[in-house]
């Protein structure tokens, strides 16, 4: 479903496993390719968590922060448990060992701006422990959620970046309410802060810039010539965009000019 790689150049694997009762299970796996010489049908898979008890849910994104630690946003169809709702997203430390839920987040539907129902997808920023969450519309006004870390002697965890409750912040593009259906994939320039995001129900990529302005090089089936039809996830390299296609099943490369 999703997949990170750490600083130790480990990669990190959200899929599902199948247990002697013939159930399949979500998974989180570690794929040890320094080991291996990053010959990765040569290296040693690890199993690091498995939902067993609730073999419904599913792992649908992953994220590694700095220090190796790494975030997992789960999803489920019971929300209904005030201790372990299905939805949620999972802090694990560097050794795999679950932490805590990252209560910043509230499990329900609504309109707030950390309302989550139905994750889709996570994306760290490079060199940060920030994070945008992607959900599914179903049931929330946001379907992109952009949490930043903070640390302090009062507080430790995530915030909104955009908070469509003050006033200085309510006309953001980036929170503007209703603006995604499914979106799926998410990346983010390291460069310039450009965020990119695949909506998969939507036939495009939406673009905002460092301050959360929705830029015009935002482009979906038409302006690609017609090959982009159900983009579900990106990458960013070298002023290339790469966006999989789930409909078609390639991989599109799009290169960046400097005004993009």
């Amino acid at each position: 479903y999703a997949i990170t790689q750490d600083m130790r150049l480990d990669l990190l694997v959200t899929g599902i496993c199948v247990e002697r009762s013939g159930d399949s299970v979500a998974a989180i796996f570690r794929i040890k390719l320094v080991a291996a010489s990053h010959s990765i049908g040569a290296a040693r898979i690890d199993t690091l968590w498995k939902e067993t008890a609730r073999p419904q849910r599913r792992f649908l994104g992953i994220a590694a922060m700095p220090d190796n630690q790494f975030l997992v946003a789960r999803q489920g169809p019971d929300l209904s448990s005030f201790v372990d709702p299905d939805t949620r997203v999972l802090r694990f430390g560097s050794d795999g060992g679950f932490i805590t839920p990252v209560g910043d987040l509230v499990t329900r539907t609504g309109s707030g701006i950390t309302d989550i129902n139905q994750p889709t997808g996570l994306a760290r920023f490079p060199n940060s422990r920030d994070f945008i969450l992607l959900q599914s519309s179903v049931g929330v006004a946001y379907g992109a959620i952009y949490m930043v870390y903070q640390s302090n002697a009062e507080f430790e965890g995530w915030v909104p970046k955009y908070d469509p409750a003050r006033q200085d912040q309510r006309f953001v593009d980036f929170v503007r309410p209703n603006r995604f259906v499914r979106p799926e994939g998410v990346v983010v320039d390291g460069k310039r802060g450009d965020i990119f995001i695949a909506d998969a129900a939507q036939d495009s990529i939406f673009k905002f810039d460092n301050q959360g302005r929705f830029r015009s090089e935002s482009f979906g089936l038409s302006r690609s010539g017609g090959r982009m039809v159900r983009p579900s996830g990106v990458a960013f390299f070298d002023r290339t965009l790469y966006v999989l296609d789930s409909q078609t099943s390639r991989i599109l490369r799009f290169r960046l000019s400097t005004d993009f």
